[in-house]
């Protein structure tokens, strides 16, 4: 793309030197006027629209970035995108730089943006009236108008690359990322040295979710086409031939098989297994209910699913290099080491009425073994007091306490239960130490308002499901034993994993501390990606994604 504009100097007067045509030197003056044509109409623009957030460019209204102003302001409101000193001669920094801006937002959906949001439209529009003009004439106005829309666009679309789209609150008080520059003179040395891409680019997000998940949807829309088409498969058990011939075709359309290879049993079965491991389903190679639903979802959901989760990565302040981090939807605690994982634990979360909480920053102080489960006041009252009027032995038999202030022990006999009710229940209830505890023989904590923790869990069943929301809030772990040796070693601490044992072995309930306690984050993100490019999606068990979804793309 080429952007060469020329004027006509004056006719020069008889007594002067003509300068000749090929020098290509216009007369200073005429640049001076010219300069300062453009730069009145762009100062108009913040004149006439003053107090409010919109800016009004010929017909067309658009959202208009607080730092617009500023950024003008700063260059005596003289043109950004082209040589400003020399309207007849373009400077060689300048295409580039413009041919930079538009590639990166016709390629915003590379980002889960949308081109739309920074005026593609408006700007194609005016560059075309522009460069359609004869040789030797352009358009003053134009030109700042279209240098105001590019500008903007810029604006917007570093921000939203940076911090997000939507002004998110941390409904747990959690900071959020901000910009944390001077973006006006980021944007002003970005066009000086001709790498708006590259100044675009670094405004990204470092952690390790963002990065492989945004080049994974770069990857995927070379690949897919998108559509709101769903697929609906026959029901496999009424007709299962029927059902596998067009999940058969599905994994076509998705690319986990070709046509050679749909041919081949093993091929297909491998490609199912691939599919339901990008799931977070259950492997087995079946087509089971899970594995129906997430058959028929359609290729706009998926990226509707991967724009969500990016979003949300870049609301995050950055993150420990080495760090817990759990993902509730995928239902697993990663131990990452250097921005990597190096291990992966199950868990089980909170169910739909008691959900684990979404955000949590932490870190893991100590372990407990042979642990007591303090009973929360509301599962007491709502679940375990109705058990205790029916039958008055069923606090001894369950190995429970009643507790009374300052965990003071109760006779439950001397308690006139007839009178009980959950809004008058005055006690607390605790569970003794053993392997029938609901929070096992171990747990592990890391201090948060929610009272929300990792522990063992004598329901082991429960981790051979695909989706497992059903605790009452805090992560039930699988193989706890396995994360205490990790804890342990990483943090070269005088307690081993030998030495929980031995105090589980003798019913003692001892709090080991960490010397370094790691960082923790609890978080809710339905899609994650490896190094490989494979974008795994999660089902979004609370139902959280559609607000973001809706707040992005307003439809």
């Amino acid at each position: 793309m080429s952007f060469l504009f020329a004027c006509t100097p004056e006719e020069p007067k008889k007594e002067e030197i003509v300068v000749q045509p090929e020098t290509k030197t216009y007369p200073k003056v005429i640049v001076e006027k010219e300069a300062r044509v453009v730069s009145l109409t762009i100062e108009k623009h913040f004149t006439d629209w003053t107090d409010s957030t919109l800016m009004i460019i010929g017909s067309y209204e658009l959202e208009k970035s607080a730092l617009l102003k500023p950024f003008y302001a700063s260059r005596a409101y003289q043109l950004a995108w082209w040589n400003s000193t020399n309207l007849a001669v373009a400077d060689s920094k300048c295409e580039p730089c413009i041919d930079e801006l538009l590639d990166m937002i016709h390629h915003a959906h590379y980002y889960g943006l949308d081109s739309t949001w920074y005026d593609i439209n408006q700007i194609d529009k005016l560059l075309a009236a522009i460069m359609a003009l004869d040789s030797g004439k352009y358009d003053f106005k134009a030109l700042a108008n279209v240098d105001l829309l590019m500008t903007n666009a810029y604006l917007h679309f570093a921000t939203h690359l940076n911090q997000g789209v939507t002004d998110s609150v941390s409904a747990y008080g959690l900071e959020r990322n901000r910009l944390d520059l001077d973006l006006p003179k980021y944007l002003a040395e970005a066009l000086d040295n001709s790498h708006i891409k590259k100044s675009l680019l670094d405004l990204q997000p470092k952690n390790s979710n963002y990065v492989l998940l945004q080049r994974s949807l770069e990857q995927f829309l070379t690949t897919h086409k998108l559509s709101d088409k769903k697929h609906v498969l026959p029901d496999p058990k009424e007709f299962e031939d029927s059902c596998r011939t067009e999940a058969i075709n599905i994994l076509i359309d998705l690319q986990y098989l070709n046509d050679t290879t749909s041919k081949i049993k093993k091929k297909v079965k491998a490609a199912i297994k691939k599919f339901q491991k990008e799931h977070g389903l259950q492997i087995d190679g079946a087509i089971g209910k899970n594995t129906l639903a997430a058959f028929e979802k359609s290729t706009l959901e998926r990226y509707h699913q991967i724009t969500v989760s990016l979003e949300k990565l870049r609301w995050e302040k950055p993150w420990e290099k080495n760090r817990l981090f759990v993902n509730i939807p995928k239902y697993i605690l990663h131990l990452i080491q250097n921005d990597e994982t190096v291990k992966t634990h199950k868990i089980v979360v909170g169910n739909t009425k008691a959900r684990t909480p979404q955000e949590i920053n932490s870190q893991v102080e100590y372990l407990v073994t042979f642990p007591f489960w303090h009973v929360p006041r509301g599962i007491a009252a709502k679940e375990i007091l109705p058990h205790i009027k029916k039958d008055s032995t069923y606090l001894e038999a369950h190995h429970y306490e009643l507790m009374g202030k300052g965990w003071t022990p109760v006779d439950p006999k001397t308690v006139d239960w007839s009178k009980m009710t959950r809004s008058n229940f005055p006690y607390r209830i605790r569970q003794k130490g053993g392997t029938w505890n609901a929070v096992g023989l171990v747990k592990f904590i890391f201090p948060n308002e929610h009272f929300v923790y990792l522990h063992d869990t004598p329901s082991k069943n429960y981790f051979n499901t695909d989706l497992r929301a059903f605790s009452h809030g805090c992560l039930r772990l699988h193989k706890p034993m396995d994360f205490a040796d990790y804890l342990l070693k990483v943090d070269s601490n005088s307690y081993t994993v030998d030495s929980v044992q031995t105090h589980i072995d003798n019913k003692n309930s001892r709090k080991m501390r960490f010397k370094k306690p790691l960082p923790i984050y609890v978080r809710y993100y339905t899609c994650e990606a490896d190094s490989d490019g494979n974008i795994y999606y999660f089902r979004d068990v609370y139902k959280l994604d559609e607000v973001i979804r809706k707040r992005l793309f307003k439809n």
